[in-house]
């Protein structure tokens, strides 16, 4: 399978001509000249990428599960190590990266910058993919798109792994699609283990070999190389066991905030894949995903043989396959996230990228990439102001607005005791580390993974009346409570009731502030006055 003709002296257009091959490579591709354009318009996307990702990279707070990625990693290695076995094995392989990051700086922008720079080389990681399976300017495109995509750009500025993930997803296909034009260099036990190296990204990432394998029912059935691929797949199986070992013991205990799938979940899943503008977005992508597949079908009839059409097959089945698998297992058991698909995103984006390319008569190629660039660019801006996926918690706001306003020897309460990793990375950037308040219950990773990373002597803990949460008795006068946003469950705000009555015994509350979806109060003894307010969560 090769890369569709170009011609470098035709008239600047999008559109291919009717003698583009995916057989054949064109001579004029090798040209320094055209070698030189297409280098100097990748780097320029490549550093426009950057500069978009770099863009506002500290404007936004960590939230809570950035703050756990950082708690995690902080562990000494013994209790890092244990609590991969035990449990937090997704994100592996960025943890143990973050870990020397860490080493090098801890700023909020230094963190993300790790996710930034898988993000960004991901580009010309895409531009090589593309041209290989379409031709450069298919490559240069897709790169194009995959920079100024809302999506991408989120999680390049998130300390989680999704950008990595997609980094090690194109790679990995770029390996597979190598092996399979070129099989006297193939290196299929590299396919494997960078296959690997995808899922300990994370999870989700597994599901890019079965739709690697599909993809193959679309080659030359008698040059399909079953052997080597199996082999390969027995090194990824090696590699993952032991990750499929923590997950059965694990369960899926770690998913059960997932709600359930319905229509909506699609409709969204698409806004926020094509990048954050809505409807009119959404319909420009379908569009040229249509052309791409109408190209798809004239290359299946077009006499070429079987094997012609594979780039297709390939960028559908990346697409396709994992959303399929998770909605099916989402029947049973909700699992389906956007984000855990993000290693999908560059299929999408490629088939835009080709839709487009494909797309005539030339103006209406042209006119629906222009309209493509410019919703994706106001979607970046839109993104800047607010996210679009989730109702980030401003960890940094709490942080700052009880260091001003705390004694030394006050105590905190975190209503959920994952809270404390967002707030304890914020309290370590504070000068007056005296003012930090005691946490009082116990550390989310103790409850998870039998581990005790902090000061806290467990035989201390006691059960707070009325909720199944351990903590330490406030002994000083002030208590700090943080709340984060309740979903209306009757039992959580029974929790949250039986909370607020144990710490206000003897403590009217005098102060509430509201960080939606986060609220914060504070209980002091030495205020006197009435103690009805703790019978109901604090108001704000």
């Amino acid at each position: 399978m090769a890369q569709a003709s170009e011609t470098v002296a035709a008239a600047p257009s999008l559109s291919t001509t009717t003698s583009d091959s995916l057989t054949a490579r064109p001579a004029t591709e090798g040209s320094s000249t055209s070698s030189a354009l297409y280098g100097t318009l990748l780097a320029l996307i490549t550093v426009f990428a950057a500069l978009l990702r770099l863009h506002d990279l500290t404007a936004k707070s960590f939230w809570l599960d950035e703050g756990l990625s950082i708690d995690i990693v902080r562990l000494p290695w013994s209790q890092f190590l244990h609590v991969m076995w035990t449990g937090e094995a997704n994100m592996a392989l960025y943890y143990l990266l973050l870990r020397f990051w860490l080493a090098i700086g801890n700023s909020e922008g230094f963190i993300r910058g790790l996710s930034v720079l898988f993000s960004v080389a991901t580009v010309p990681l895409t531009f090589s993919l593309g041209a290989r399976l379409f031709g450069r300017r298919v490559g240069l495109l897709a790169a194009l798109l995959l920079a100024i995509n809302a999506y991408h750009i989120r999680y390049a500025q998130e300390a989680r792994a999704y950008a990595m993930v997609v980094f090690f997803a194109v790679l990995a296909t770029w390996i597979f699609e190598k092996n399979l034009q070129k099989p006297s260099s193939a290196r299929w036990a590299i396919y494997g283990m960078v296959c690997g190296l995808t899922t300990y990204c994370h999870f989700f990432g597994a599901l890019l070999v079965p739709a690697h394998a599909i993809s193959l029912l679309f080659w030359q059935r008698d040059d399909v190389p079953w052997r080597k691929f199996a082999r390969s797949f027995l090194i990824f199986g090696a590699m993952v066991s032991p990750l499929a070992i923590i997950i059965l013991r694990a369960g899926p205990a770690h998913l059960s905030w997932v709600p359930p799938i319905d229509s909506d979940s699609f409709l969204y899943f698409g806004f926020h894949f094509t990048g954050n503008y809505g409807r009119p977005l959404l319909a420009l992508d379908v569009l040229a995903i249509g052309s791409a597949a109408l190209g798809a079908c004239r290359a299946r009839r077009s006499g070429q043989g079987v094997s012609s059409a594979w780039g297709y097959a390939l960028l559908f089945s990346w697409l396709v396959v994992p959303v399929a698998v998770v909605v099916a297992a989402s029947l049973v058991k909700p699992i389906f996230v956007p984000r855990f698909l993000s290693f999908c995103l560059p299929a999408l984006l490629f088939l835009v990228a080709v839709g487009i390319s494909h797309l005539r008569p030339a103006a209406l190629s042209w006119a629906l990439f222009a309209a493509i660039l410019v919703c994706s660019l106001l979607g970046d801006r839109t993104y800047y102001r607010y996210d679009f996926d989730l109702y980030r918690q401003d960890w940094r706001a709490v942080t700052a607005y009880i260091f001003d306003r705390a004694h030394p020897g006050d105590s905190i309460f975190f209503y959920y005791s994952a809270g404390e990793a967002p707030f304890d990375y914020y309290s370590s950037q504070q000068k007056a580390a005296s003012l930090r308040p005691k946490p009082l219950q116990e550390h989310w990773l103790n409850t998870e993974h039998d581990v005790n990373p902090s000061d806290q002597k467990l035989e201390d803990l006691v059960a707070v009346p009325g909720t199944n949460v351990r903590a330490v008795p406030p002994a000083g006068d002030r208590v700090w409570l943080v709340l984060m946003s309740l979903t209306g469950n009757k039992q959580e705000a029974e929790t949250a009731r039986a909370v607020s009555r144990w710490l206000s015994n003897g403590r009217p509350q005098v102060d509430a502030q509201s960080f939606t979806p986060l609220g914060v109060a504070l209980f002091d003894r030495n205020a006197g006055g009435s103690l009805s307010r703790g019978s109901a969560p604090p108001r704000f």
